[in-house]
């Protein structure tokens, strides 16, 4: 169903409704343990791109390792999410790829950048499903953290922007998208049950 692929979507980054201390003292660890293995930078050097940021999330996400996602995030993320009981959950799919295809810097690094990416996975027929993503980054110490992502989840509407660092704000807007999921899968399920309803001969 085409519905079920943009919930599919939105499991990437299924972050509200899960408190930090669910998870005990061990993902403080983690994280350190997991952040320790991207491309350091070391003086004016930059070695971390907004490319390698994003890839290193991704992959991050594609495994299923929470520490080492929520570690990519900006550092107010990170703050707003644990403030308000949030936290990324990634969907650990095996099947899954992706590809990092487009960066763009937005006037100077203090601006930020924009990262394009494709992510593809199977939908509950088996089906493979592509979907295109915005990641929205900021500059850290001499790194660059997720800050957001941008989608397109109806071809009829502006793109989704989630802002991580207002997870109130994206819980909102995610809240918004499963009432209009909901509102067009009823629509279709009744625009079906009338094309089947055969006409009384008069």
């Amino acid at each position: 169903m085409r519905f079920f692929t943009i919930s599919l979507l939105f499991s990437l980054v299924a972050f509200m409704g899960c408190s930090p201390s669910d998870s005990g003292g061990d993902n403080t660890t983690n994280a350190q343990s997991s952040s320790s293995s991207l491309p350091q930078a070391s003086g004016d050097s930059q070695t971390v791109t907004p490319t390698q940021a994003v890839t290193h999330f991704l992959e991050a996400l594609r495994s299923g390792d929470e520490a080492l996602a929520t570690s990519m995030l900006t550092d107010k993320a990170q703050a707003e999410m644990e403030k308000n009981e949030a936290a990324i959950k990634p969907p650990g799919s095996p099947t899954a790829t992706f590809a990092v295809t487009e960066e763009e810097i937005l006037g100077d690094e203090q601006s930020g950048a924009h990262v394009l990416s494709t992510w593809t996975d199977s939908d509950e027929s088996g089906d493979p499903r592509t979907y295109e993503i915005v990641w929205i980054l900021r500059k850290e110490d001499h790194s660059w953290a997720i800050a957001g992502m941008a989608t397109r989840v109806f071809e009829d509407q502006d793109p989704l922007i989630l802002n991580f660092e207002d997870p109130l704000d994206a819980q909102r807007k995610r809240q918004a998208v499963d009432q209009e999921i909901a509102r067009r899968s009823e629509g279709e399920t009744v625009q079906q049950a009338q094309q089947q309803t055969p006409t009384s001969p008069r």
